[in-house]
């Protein structure tokens, strides 16, 4: 999820300056991957994903790709949706006030998302049960009979009905890097998968089956978004990386003519302006590792930075472990 020109109260600012400039605001028109269906998984009552992998060492949460967005089912007090799982999210959960049952709190800041809508963003209250996977992981917990009802600490609204419109009509929020740094995770996306585990030996589960074409370090964050430094004919590129959008390109003219010259980038000739402009692009390294891509929309600008997510992660299985700052990119060893 994108907002630019974000202003955030005192305590939020560090934390939310910038959620990101590609994400899925942007458009989630622009993605083509097909609607695949999820693995069942049976109900575990009571426990949350962190528990089941404390007790499990490794859990699969089910999900669906809709054009190009892992998506999980959900419920957040008793009303069934949909979830993004979106790393460029800074929430834990980030929930849709128009869908979800959230009682709205105080703003805590405001901005616009990427394509231009306003967002008011607010403390989500009253949260007293939040379940993944059709009850494969409780994340909240409804009070027990003569108890107080359960806090959701962290838990951010804002009004996404737009995204209803244009992605799914039952979007219930975001599954955001906060939650998603409590673990080691894998994202596949055809056939759609997503495994969690812990580091140490269960980590390497994770990595059966598949060899390392590159380990990206991430070299810092701009805003919750982590970034690395790749190169393309020569020049470097910023890159940040996010689940939640296809991704986008920008480039300085000279650059961007540069690469269509040499054929590195190639674009459509029907005229379409940016952010509709989808050009291919070879030869995106990371130190001798070469990544390919899909078409992906591409713009000019006054650098060049790369924001990636399912024109890349969807041709590889990606190893995201946030907490360390890594996500090992890899592909399946043919048996």
């Amino acid at each position: 999820m994108s907002l630019r020109r974000w202003r955030a109260g005192p305590a939020w600012a560090a934390a939310t300056a910038l959620l990101l400039a590609q994400g899925c605001a942007s458009g989630p028109d622009s993605g083509a991957a097909q609607s695949l269906a999820a693995p069942a998984i049976a109900p575990t009552a009571g426990r949350s994903a962190a528990e089941r992998v404390a007790a499990e060492g490794m859990i699969e949460l089910p999900i669906t790709l809709y054009k190009g967005y892992p998506l999980i089912a959900g419920e957040v007090n008793g009303k069934q949706g949909r979830f993004m799982l979106d790393t460029g999210s800074p929430f834990g959960f980030f929930l849709n006030s128009r869908f979800a049952p959230v009682t709205v709190g105080p703003e805590v800041g405001r901005g616009h998302a990427g394509s231009g809508q306003p967002i008011v963003v607010h403390q989500g209250r009253d949260v007293t049960s939040l379940t993944l996977g059709a009850g494969a992981s409780r994340e909240v917990q409804p009070a027990e009979p003569g108890k107080a009802p359960a806090k959701s600490p962290g838990i951010m609204t804002a009004d996404f009905g737009f995204l209803q419109e244009g992605l799914v009509p039952d979007f219930l929020g975001f599954i955001g890097a906060p939650w998603l740094s409590s673990f080691v995770f894998s994202l596949r996306y055809e056939p759609a998968q997503w495994l969690l585990t812990r580091t140490g030996a269960d980590a390497q589960r994770l990595l059966e089956g598949s060899e390392r074409v590159a380990l990206v370090r991430f070299e810092g964050k701009e805003g919750p978004l982590p970034y690395a430094t790749f190169q393309v004919d020569g020049v470097d590129l910023r890159v940040r990386f996010d689940t939640g959008t296809p991704g986008g390109l920008q480039l300085t003219a000279e650059l961007k003519a540069r690469l269509e010259q040499t054929g590195a980038l190639q674009c459509p000739k029907d005229g379409k302006p940016a952010p509709n402009l989808q050009c291919v692009l070879g030869g995106l390294r990371y130190g001798p590792a070469e990544l390919t891509l899909d078409a992906i929309a591409t713009s000019t600008g006054p650098d060049n930075r790369m924001t990636l997510g399912t024109a890349l992660l969807g041709r590889y299985v990606s190893v995201w472990n946030l907490s360390e700052s890594t996500l090992d990119l890899r592909r399946d060893v043919p048996r």
